[in-house]
């Protein structure tokens, strides 16, 4: 107790001494919590899944979690920009009965801050945070899509991102490629160099060739 009280004094200390300000926190209700349609990095439900499992047996361990980002949203309540998978934590924690509610009044609360930027800024943010995880190429390269559709040039995307403009090309190029090329790349059949490399080189012919070269490979 002693240590928490000489926490406190030394906070305040440094609030009115200027060289501290207090951040927007705010305590949201989790269901006014909402997930905006087709923002989130695409992943599949599998590994969505077990970055929630482990968040909730973090908080079942009685664990605390960073502030989520958040926006308004028109309708009431507010947008997450970053912390989906924590927001689907605290929502099957509560299901299963971990202790989590406020108990003042029972209800849950989570910590947010709000968002500042705009809705170039929003997609931005995805790839600067991502939880934690390390997005795959693909991923990158569809919200890259999305920032190149803001207006952004290669040489201002690859500032924000801590890339080499040459790399962000291969990555839109990645993301330009047709279907079945991306969905060799899913699945592991085919690296995003060697993707990224057969759609520069055959254009709408890239899965096709890429397809018999691996047919070429199982037959050997």
């Amino acid at each position: 107790m002693r240590r928490l009280k000489d926490l406190m004094s030394s906070n305040r200390q440094l609030l009115e001494a200027g060289t501290a300000k207090r951040a927007d926190l705010v305590k949201v209700l989790l269901e006014e919590l909402h997930l905006e349609p087709d923002f989130n990095a695409p992943e599949s439900a599998e590994e969505f899944d077990s970055r929630v499992e482990g968040i909730v047996a973090h908080l079942a361990g009685g664990g605390t979690l960073p502030p989520l980002e958040v926006r308004d949203r028109a309708e009431g309540g507010k947008f997450v920009v970053d912390g989906h998978a924590r927001r689907e934590a605290y929502a099957k924690a509560v299901a299963r009965g971990v202790p989590v509610h406020d108990p003042k009044d029972g209800r849950v609360y989570v910590l947010t801050i709000p968002f500042v930027g705009n809705d170039a800024d929003r997609h931005l943010r995805i790839i600067t945070s991502a939880e934690g995880r390390t997005l795959s190429p693909l991923q990158t390269a569809t919200i890259l899509k999305r920032l190149r559709a803001f207006g952004w040039g290669l040489d201002d995307i690859a500032k924000r991102i801590n890339r080499t403009p040459e790399r962000v090309r291969q990555l839109l190029e990645l993301g330009d490629a047709n279907s079945d090329v991306q969905a060799m790349v899913k699945s592991g059949e085919v690296s995003a160099t060697v993707a990224t490399a057969a759609a520069r080189k055959h254009g709408e012919q890239a899965g096709a060739v890429l397809a018999e070269q691996l047919a070429e490979v199982k037959a050997q």
